[in-house]
């Protein structure tokens, strides 16, 4: 999970989206099984939604950068270091 910044006075709030395969958590969040309550019913259309985005910018960060497209060995603070980098690159690209 990312580290506080020090440069950052408030904290903000982040959770981990995960499929029906895994259960919730107060970190992951994870579709509702037959929500047949409107409150999560709304909750899995958005959720459904959020999942699809995320599966598309990591589709278009496989194609373009092969690292996403196997495990990486390495020490973990320099694996995310490159992948950052990577995602820097194509939101610099896209504007």
């Amino acid at each position: 999970m990312p580290k506080p910044s020090e440069e950052v006075s408030e904290t903000v709030e982040y959770h981990v989206l995960a499929d029906g395969g895994f259960a919730q958590s107060t970190l992951m969040q994870a579709p509702f099984n037959q929500a047949a309550d409107p409150i999560k019913a709304n909750f899995n259309r958005r959720f459904s939604g959020a999942s699809s985005i995320i599966e598309n910018v990591f589709g278009i960060l496989a194609a373009r950068f092969r690292i996403f497209d196997q495990s990486m060995q390495g020490l973990p603070d320099n694996i995310m270091l490159l992948r950052s980098a990577c995602l820097v690159g194509l939101f610099s690209s896209s504007q």
